[in-house]
């Protein structure tokens, strides 16, 4: 039985000692293998070691949501593993090395690793916290990785301050732009995530949507438990009628 492309860039991380990043269902089943060490959901306009060049693109231009997935090996003893993820307000770039050498201490080695699979995983809590609309849809969350050069992270309406990031180590960058995205979690009321939710719905739905939300929050005793029900059960609903 032959592998599907999902199972073939799982492969591929797997043998350079990585899980699969996270990716969302909707990209995921549009995973393609472009050649032989790039997956992709989209044509591949040049090789993911130009890290700038795909990050100016998503700045710059109109980008349709997407997924890249890459190893490159730069030289007998030095590898990178690519990490290119576009989807809603989040724009997430990883561009991580390990090797150097044929004199690296195994030591280094085993750091530079787990370096990575820290940043990793970071990165698949980061693209959990935005599936959930913790950004507006006309948000931009720009993050930016590398263990070979500057990594920084540029919140919604911010802007770049070089003094502040060149300095810091990728996973570092990950970790201030998780906690941010938590906090301004906490700081979301019902009718923040209701408002959110009805976005991508028509002005119908929306205002059904949004009227029974408004219900519920007039309900003062109404547990928050009750409410993330409703907010679930509701998608649900709405994603049963799709299918069908």
């Amino acid at each position: 039985m032959s592998m599907t492309d999902i199972e073939k860039a799982r492969q591929l991380f797997q043998k350079a000692g990585f899980d699969l990043p996270a990716i969302p269902e909707k990209l995921a089943v549009h995973l393609k293998q472009r050649s032989e060490l790039d997956f992709s959901t989209r044509p591949i306009p040049k090789s993911p070691n130009f890290l700038n060049f795909y990050v100016d693109e998503a700045n710059k231009t109109q980008v349709s949501d997407y997924a890249l997935l890459s190893r490159a090996v730069n030289s007998p003893t030095r590898s990178a593993i690519h990490y290119f993820f576009v989807f809603g307000p989040l724009r997430m770039f990883l561009q991580l090395f390990w090797g150097g050498g044929a004199y690296i201490k195994n030591a280094d080695l085993v750091a530079q690793i787990a370096q990575i699979r820290e940043c990793f995983a970071l990165a698949d809590q980061i693209v959990s916290a935005s599936i959930i609309s913790v950004c507006k849809g006309s948000d931009r969350l720009t993050i930016v990785c590398t263990n070979d050069g500057d990594s920084y992270w540029v919140a919604p309406g911010q802007c770049l301050q070089e003094e502040k990031w060149y300095l810091k180590r990728p996973e570092e960058v990950l970790g201030e732009a998780l906690q941010w995205l938590r906090n301004k979690r906490k700081c979301m009321t019902f009718m923040d995530d209701a408002r959110m939710l009805a976005e991508d719905m028509d002005e119908k739905e929306r205002e059904e949507f949004l009227a029974i939300a408004e219900e519920i929050d007039r309900e003062e005793d109404e547990a928050s438990k009750s409410k993330v029900i409703f907010i679930s059960d509701y998608l649900k609903r709405q994603t049963k009628k799709k299918v069908r």
